[in-house]
């Protein structure tokens, strides 16, 4: 037999467990023993809403408690992000400054290299000038001959190699071939004497550092070596690609 209790008339314990009060009096009553947050059923039908009430302040606290972690949790992925962002950003800037820099650096060795040759260009009309007017007539001036002269060519001749070939009409004396620190380079020439017609190799290849490409050549016209030198600039020109 399930368990039972006082009834009704005598103030029993399942009075103030039903909601609904009793009809009858004077008999036994039985009821299902109440859980924790679930209502009683009484032996009559009645619910029992006492026993075990759920308690709603507790409830509140504790949705706004997890609400506020997850808040958290956003603000510190957001400040995460955020610093991993800005990181990037400097990153970024330094590269391009780097790039700005050696892009700066190449233009400028660009335009001296122009001033260079355009001065050359000058001392060459002058000495023209020097000699039109040292001659007292023209038919003097085509019977003259011309000073013997060294010149140069620079070319690419296979993979990272090159060409340099004197291709004036005087022997070049101590030949001496430099190039900037940001150039790779090998087997540069240092004091060779080059013929008309003659020709010397070496290596050389760009990089992504390479803020100067010009090739340095200096030589003497004379074959002593106190004698003054003689200096030519040119840009290390391209290679065709790699296969």
């Amino acid at each position: 037999m399930p368990p039972t209790f006082g009834s009704c008339s005598n103030g029993g314990r399942n009075r103030h467990m039903c909601v609904k009060a009793w009809a009858k009096c004077g008999t036994k009553s039985r009821h299902l023993t109440p859980r924790h947050g679930v209502p009683s059923i009484c032996h009559d039908g009645s619910v029992d809403t006492t026993g075990g009430a759920w308690d709603w302040d507790a409830t509140a606290t504790i949705i706004q408690a997890v609400a506020t972690l997850v808040a958290l949790g956003g603000v510190a992925a957001t400040v995460i992000l955020t610093r991993r962002g800005h990181k990037q950003d400097l990153e970024n800037a330094r590269s391009a400054e780097k790039a700005a820099e050696a892009s700066a650096i190449r233009s400028e060795n660009a335009a001296a290299l122009t001033i260079d040759n355009m001065s050359r260009i000058a001392e060459a009309l002058e000495d023209m000038a020097a000699r039109a007017t040292h001659d007292s007539s023209v038919s003097s001036v085509l019977a003259a001959q011309p000073p013997r002269r060294v010149s140069w060519s620079l070319k690419h001749h296979s993979g990272d190699k090159y060409l340099l070939e004197n291709t004036g009409d005087a022997t070049a004396y101590g030949v001496a071939v430099g190039a900037h620190e940001s150039l790779i380079t090998h087997g540069l020439p240092e004091r060779q004497n080059v013929q008309p017609g003659e020709a010397l190799t070496f290596i050389a290849a760009r990089t992504m550092g390479t803020s100067d490409s010009t090739i340095t050549v200096e030589w003497s016209t004379e074959s002593d070596a106190e004698s003054e030198r003689d200096t030519w600039r040119y840009p290390l020109p391209p290679r065709p690609p790699r296969r």
